[in-house]
């Protein structure tokens, strides 16, 4: 299938229903995972990289995050689709490190920051998978079909309450 075809394919499959089952599945796992005091979205408007099922943006300042849902997710099985998206909301957790461990990598000469870099970016990927490997069995898999009802979570806490 084309590239223009898939997208397009993609987007007739997230109905408006379908994005509504995802968001508050989104919202049912960030729950699971301590992450109540995030406000985490979904962003449907803004691409997610080609090669991805899903990725993460975040503001762990802020304790905000967008989640992108790339082309493949649709097409993905139940329990891939929850481990990806308790892959990418587990980054909430180790964004902060993986900054911090930035802003030590640009003191470094170039040759040695690029190796720490990669090798600090693989070493945030591995654990963040291997957590969700852990978490993953703890919630349900998706429902996203038209007409799916997915327990509503409990409301979110702000900060400081």
């Amino acid at each position: 299938m084309s590239g223009s075809a898939w997208v397009a394919s993609s987007d007739r499959w997230w109905t408006r229903p379908r994005r509504v089952a995802f968001e508050a599945y989104v919202s049912l796992v960030a729950d699971a995972l301590t992450l109540r005091d995030w406000d985490i979205r979904v962003d449907w408007d803004s691409p997610c990289s080609s090669d991805a099922i899903a990725e993460i943006l975040s503001w762990p300042h802020q304790r905000r995050a967008t989640v992108h849902v790339g082309q493949q997710f649709a097409g993905a099985e139940p329990r891939d689709q929850r481990q990806t998206v308790v892959h990418e909301l587990i980054h909430c957790h180790l964004f902060a490190l993986h900054a911090m461990s930035d802003e030590v990598v640009a003191l470094l000469a170039k040759p040695a920051a690029r190796l720490a870099s990669k090798v600090m970016t693989v070493e945030v990927e591995r654990v963040t998978d291997a957590l969700a490997d852990a978490f993953s069995p703890t919630v349900p898999v998706p429902e996203i079909a038209p007409g799916t009802v997915i327990p509503k979570p409990a409301p979110r806490r702000t900060a400081g309450a």
